[in-house]
């Protein structure tokens, strides 16, 4: 898993690009989980709306 939300956000947004959906949703796994470490309740919203729009 990677440490931070951005680099999380990052590789979604990386995967995504490159067709890799499943890769996509577990990036954006990850960083929802980051986010009580460290994350905001923004951040958490935003994550959570990308997912949805996968």
């Amino acid at each position: 898993m990677l440490s931070t939300i951005a680099a999380c956000v990052d590789a979604a947004r990386a995967a995504a690009s490159a067709g890799d959906y499943e890769g996509t949703l577990a990036h954006y796994e990850d960083a929802l989980r980051a986010v009580p470490h460290g994350g905001t309740a923004a951040d958490a919203a935003d994550i959570l709306r990308w997912i949805g729009n996968l």
